[in-house]
């Protein structure tokens, strides 16, 4: 309903004007009247009527000066004036003051509603036009934010080299300076945290972003952000002659970072910084110095800032075993002695050498790449199986993640563990034997954490070779599973008991109830609430 506001000094003629109007033919409500132009403004800045019938000639404000003070006032309400004076000067006043209409008295009842529709009709056409240009705008700033984040994914993929001038002038990028810089961000934390503080740690992440990016960092002409889990990766542009000062902003973000810290217990934060290019072509380039300066995390620790230009050059390398080593290696992976294969991949991280004599990560990558080759040639038809290609997949991943040598060491070990498993894994008869185990340990823990490594343990086999065989005859991954069963007793207690969703989340296995809803709506097509309310 569109709000009407009447105004004239004499009473009977608001009363008039009342009776004469067609309200709800037209879709309108009175929402006062006013006998003063003083009155009349008050109402028109406290109620913003759409509409104003108001008379020419009223006290302290005539109807032209209402207009006048309303438009001053940025109020886009529609005045018709109404007068019993046929003066052109009158209404050219009033066609000045941005009057919609004007009507003489005395007031024809049809004189009005008709003029009342047009009005009606007309600020109904410009609402219509106003939300389209609202729309049209909301959409291109999504479309330019949307071209900003495909433009980062890019760079982080390495792809930043396809992007032409023009192209990133269409994304709204002002790379207007002449240097450019990439970094990496990375919240580490123990690998025996809870998913629901992994999940908290997201969502800070992303919060953070979003501040980060409505600071104000003068020497930057941009500052580009992209997160994913719990990274973060920055883009920025700034004159070279302002090194300095460019690294004291790189320091207050990371010590925004660094503010996370203590509402997570044992978060670890490093900030890796790569190395400046020319062109924004070149970013992919500097954003891989970044990740490799953060993989140096290994060597120098955490919870500090690393410039890839200050890294020693011995850490810039990819080290190579010596023949002794790779004699070792072959020896265990041939005799399938995972103790002395342990023993040997923990010898070459040896505490004793200087952690800047060379880098863990690369050592870790030269040490898989061998082992992955060493296997292939051994088996020839089972090394490039699905299985194992994601075997190998998910060890690049926790090397990846992977920020002490005894985590890398981890990582490698587990691959070794699952790839000499071939020669004496479970028959079919055991391996349908250990999901059904796996089954039942779910069905008795599923309101737990129940981890792949308990399942695996329960079920007497490796998580890696579980994992894959699980998927392989179940038909779904272990963690899907999982969720398909903690959903269905979701399902029956909505249906059958009166307790709230959020206990019923909880009871069921998920602590944060925004995780609960989403798990559901994927797996039932609708929200919880909405489940229960079909058999209520």
């Amino acid at each position: 309903m569109l709000k009407v506001l009447i105004c004239d000094d004499e009473m009977s003629i608001c009363r008039l004007i009342v009776r004469l109007i067609r309200w709800e033919e037209l879709g309108l409500t009175l929402i006062g009247t006013a006998h003063n132009g003083r009155d009349a403004l008050e109402l028109i800045v406290n109620k913003v009527p759409d509409i104003v019938l108001t008379d020419i000639r009223m006290p302290i404000y005539s109807g032209i000066e209402l207009a006048g003070k309303a438009k001053q006032l940025g109020i886009n309400a529609r005045f018709i004036v109404i007068s019993g004076y046929d003066n052109f000067v009158y209404a050219r006043d009033a066609l000045k003051a941005s009057v919609s209409d004007y009507l003489l008295k005395p007031i024809n009842a049809r004189e009005l509603n008709d003029t009342l529709r047009r009005v009606v009709e007309r600020i109904r056409r410009d609402r219509e036009q106003r939300s389209k240009v609202d729309s049209m705008e909301n959409l291109l700033q999504h479309m330019s934010s949307l071209e900003r984040d495909i433009f980062m994914k890019n760079v982080i993929l390495g792809n930043a080299a396809a992007y032409s001038p023009s192209m990133l002038k269409a994304c709204g990028l002002d790379f207007s300076r002449n240097c450019y810089g990439t970094f990496t961000v990375a919240f580490d934390t123990p690998e025996d945290g809870s998913a629901g503080q992994r999940n908290i740690l997201e969502q800070m992440v992303d919060k953070l972003c979003q501040s980060l990016l409505t600071e104000d960092y003068p020497c930057m002409s941009e500052l580009l952000l992209s997160h994913s889990a719990c990274r973060i990766y920055g883009v920025f542009n700034y004159q070279d002659v302002q090194n300095a000062v460019v690294s004291n902003y790189l320091g207050d973000i990371y010590y925004a970072c660094r503010r996370l810290c203590p509402m997570l217990p044992e978060l670890h934060v490093t900030l890796a910084v790569g190395a400046d290019v020319r062109t924004p072509a070149e970013l992919s380039a500097s954003m891989q110095t970044s990740s490799y300066a953060l993989h140096c995390r290994a060597n120098l620790g955490t919870d500090r800032i690393i410039f890839y230009s200050d890294l020693p050059e011995s850490l810039c390398h990819r080290p190579r075993m010596d023949n002794a080593a790779v004699s070792r290696l072959r020896s265990c992976l041939d005799l399938c002695d995972e103790e002395a294969l342990g023993t040997v991949i923990k010898s070459l991280f040896n505490e004793d050498r200087p952690g800047g004599s060379v880098s863990w990560y690369q050592l870790a990558n030269e040490l898989l790449d061998f082992i992955r080759k060493e296997v292939s040639d051994a088996h020839p038809s089972g090394a490039e199986t699905e299985d194992w290609r994601t075997l190998y997949d998910n060890t690049c991943s926790a090397l990846e993640s992977a920020w002490t040598p005894e985590q890398l060491c981890t990582a490698l070990l587990n691959y070794c563990k699952a790839v000499m498993e071939p020669k004496s894994r479970p028959s079919a008869p055991q391996s349908e034997q250990a999901i059904e185990l796996a089954k039942k340990y779910i069905a008795e823990n599923y309101a737990g954490e129940c981890s792949l490594r308990d399942v695996a343990s329960y079920a007497h086999l490796s998580p890696n070779y579980l994992s894959s065989v699980f998927k392989k005859k179940v038909g779904m991954s272990m963690n899907s599973y999982i969720a398909v069963v903690r959903i269905n007793e979701a399902k029956l207690l909505l249906k059958n008991t009166a307790e709230g969703i959020y206990d019923i989340g909880e009871r069921v296995g998920y602590k944060d109830p925004k995780h609960f809803r989403k798990v559901f709506k994927e797996n039932v097509g609708i929200s919880p609430a909405k489940y229960r309310s079909l058999y209520q």
